[in-house]
């Protein structure tokens, strides 16, 4: 029969066992104290029997008083190594506090908006050397930081090319607009995502019908993600008349929509082209979504492009001669024909440029 060992585990509370060594050597103290009392001491009458028994017992509680004051200094060396490792934890904690808080690694997750709102205006306040009052701040252009911060978590364009051919018409008195476009949707947050196009058109007829109106929007190529979409375009169009005309010499939206996937990226290409009376000397673009990569380029090209000239005008939030963003915008134009604008860094909706059209004096043609 074989025999079978099992191990046994002992577990010490260092707290318990601390107490334990203190009250237990003051106890022993005492009794010992006691019983000394008790006990006489060796007389020269005694016995040798009695003696040798008193001197045992002297003995024995001298010891009991030397591991009773053995046990309480144990313990009270335990309770202040205790005492000091608390106090290392604390500070441990406290500079692991401090290092997260120096170092902006820390949750804010629990925090309210309004408590982060208050916390975000006094760093703001604090970087600028205090050079400004809470009510400065708020009265100030960080008011629109807000509306900026809502774009992060939106909609935008990582690039977005296009390249746009004008061609002057004089016999037909039109200028023939050619359009090649193509940039990429960056949706990481699964929002609505659409394509919206919207050209200006005048009535050339009183009977023209919505069909009409629409081939005068003509879709050359329309591709998603490299997938050749061209034979939706007619599904796609749609007329919404113009109203308030006060401010416009046009009649109607020819519009093309289309409902793009909750995908994070959708690179989108679609070339066009549409005729403007000649007398439509400006054309301004304005780009509907924070984009990282801007580059559009305008040419006068066939037809009696010789008698035009073209000059462009780009504008965006902080980017002005002068500013720090400055070699990040560029607006060229290489020749009379030739024009390009160039945006290498974050631009916000609404940026964007004017073309304008002017026919060059006849002794310059």
């Amino acid at each position: 029969m074989h025999g079978k060992f099992e191990s046994i585990k002992f577990i010490f509370n260092k707290n318990a066992i601390t107490k334990i060594l203190i009250i237990g050597g003051i106890v022993i103290y005492i009794l010992s104290r006691i019983f000394m009392d008790v006990i006489p001491d060796v007389q020269p009458a005694d016995s040798m029997v009695n003696k040798v028994l008193k001197y045992i017992c002297h003995v024995l509680f001298d010891v009991l008083k030397v591991l009773a004051g053995v046990a309480i200094s144990s313990g009270v060396i335990s309770l202040l190594l205790e005492i000091s490792t608390m106090k290392a934890t604390v500070l441990d904690v406290n500079r692991s506090l401090m290092d997260n808080i120096l170092n902006a690694d820390f949750d804010l997750q629990n925090y309210s908006t309004d408590v982060l709102d208050r916390l975000h205006k006094n760093i703001v306040i604090c970087k600028n050397q205090n050079k400004i009052s809470l009510e400065m701040l708020e009265n100030s252009i960080y008011t629109v930081e807000p509306y900026i911060n809502r774009l992060l978590t939106g909609l935008f364009h990582e690039y977005h090319l296009m390249t746009s051919w004008i061609t002057p018409d004089e016999e037909r008195s039109v200028f023939k607009k050619r359009i090649q476009c193509k940039y990429n949707v960056i949706n990481y947050y699964e929002l609505k995502n659409e394509i919206v196009l919207k050209l200006a058109f005048l009535q050339e007829k009183a009977l023209e019908t919505d069909e009409e109106k629409k081939k005068k929007l003509e879709i050359t190529k329309f591709r998603i993600n490299n997938m050749d979409l061209i034979e939706e375009v007619p599904e796609l169009l749609f007329v919404e008349n113009i109203s308030g005309k006060y401010h416009s010499v046009y009649d109607y939206w020819v519009v093309f929509k289309k409902n793009l996937q909750e995908s994070s990226c959708q690179h989108v290409e679609i070339n066009y082209e549409y005729e403007v009376p000649i007398t439509d000397l400006t054309q301004s673009y304005k780009i509907m979504k924070p984009c990282k990569n801007f580059r559009h380029k305008v040419y006068l090209d066939g037809g009696d492009f010789n008698r035009w000239q073209i000059s462009v005008s780009g504008f965006a939030s902080l980017f002005y001669s002068g500013s720090e963003l400055e070699s990040s915008f560029k607006v060229t134009e290489d020749t009379p024909h030739c024009a390009e604008v160039y945006f290498d860094n974050w631009i916000l909706p609404g940026a964007g440029y004017v073309i304008s059209l002017n026919r060059k004096p006849e002794e310059e043609v």
